[in-house]
């Protein structure tokens, strides 16, 4: 079995205890679960992960800062915890980047908003409103970045801080150039679009949405969290590293990239780096290990049969 995410992780750890069965598990870790475990509402989280990660038959992270987290966090045994990047389909995104999009930011399909270049370069950022993102640093960093050139914002998402974002853009005197749309579908026609994407996160798992900016060409600035964006950008080779809640920093970053940004195409080759079959034969060496070492272990133990045979 291979599960992921905390709950699915320890759901599935505890079920075969008390099913009784040997089934391996290969437990997947997408978030450092040091913070995770930390957040308000979690009062045994830690405790339980501490106790039954120590059971499962191979763990993996999406990222060697979660591998080394978890390792740590759990007491394991570094050795014992693989990582694989999360997989990423190029060539989808890449098709899908085609497509229109309909923001006369943008251009929109019949090229609403005037030619690219008479428009302000747009800051593109993608995920659920919610304090993990930290959007509200984004939009007051955009808010000094503003002051000297015409800059426009997109937030592509939905979540608990929509109302709180536009009130900070309003107080701001941004919120004629700062748009919350919403879900986006295809986010990745945006990315191919946008001038720089920003990612403003007070932690990230291996961040996906990093990867694909990258696929699709798109400059990225991220902020420095505790995940894997580090070596997603490979320490600020291919895009601007920043420290987390920084707003002069990030302010700074996206101004330096719409000056400068490395070359589209040299984003796209680091993305190639992510790509499916790598991450799917990894996981397969895994999970094949997983029941090597099982099936060895059961020949060792006698069933219930060849006991009852030996003992007539």
């Amino acid at each position: 079995m291979l599960s992921s995410g905390t709950p699915a992780n320890l759901a599935a750890l505890i079920a075969r205890r008390l099913a009784g069965v040997r089934t391996p598990i290969a437990v997947s870790v997408n978030v450092p679960v040091s913070t995770a475990t930390a957040e308000p509402g979690r009062p045994f989280l830690a405790r339980l992960v501490r106790r039954w990660y120590q059971e499962a038959d191979a763990v993996i992270a999406n990222a060697a800062a979660l591998g080394d987290d978890v390792a740590r966090f759990a007491k394991l045994d570094r050795k014992r915890v693989t990582v694989i990047a999360n997989p990423i389909d190029i060539d989808e995104i890449r098709r899908r980047s085609q497509e229109d999009v309909a923001h006369p930011w943008l251009g929109g399909p019949s090229g609403l908003g005037g030619s690219s270049s008479e428009r302000p370069p747009v800051v593109l950022a993608v995920g659920k409103l919610k304090p993990q993102k930290d959007f509200a640093t984004l939009v007051r960093a955009f808010a000094q970045a503003r002051q000297q050139r015409p800059l426009r914002l997109l937030i592509l998402g939905e979540g608990e801080q929509r109302g709180l974002l536009l009130r900070l853009a309003e107080s701001l005197g941004v919120a004629a150039d700062v748009a919350l749309p919403g879900f986006a579908a295809n986010p990745f026609a945006y990315m191919a679009r946008a001038a720089v994407l920003v990612q403003t996160s007070r932690w990230e798992g291996f961040s996906n949405v990093l990867v694909e900016a990258l696929a699709c060409g798109c400059p990225v600035v991220a902020t420095d969290c505790s995940g894997g964006t580090d070596e997603v950008l490979a320490s600020g080779r291919y895009g601007r590293l920043v420290g987390v809640g920084d707003v002069r920093a990030i302010a700074t970053a996206i101004l330096a990239t719409l000056t400068e940004a490395p070359p589209r195409e040299t984003l796209r080759r680091r993305a190639e780096g992510f790509g499916v079959e790598a991450a799917v034969d990894r996981y397969l060496e895994v999970l094949a290990g997983c029941l090597e070492r099982s099936s060895s272990t059961d020949s060792r133990v006698p069933t219930r049969r060849s006991q009852s045979s030996s003992t007539a």
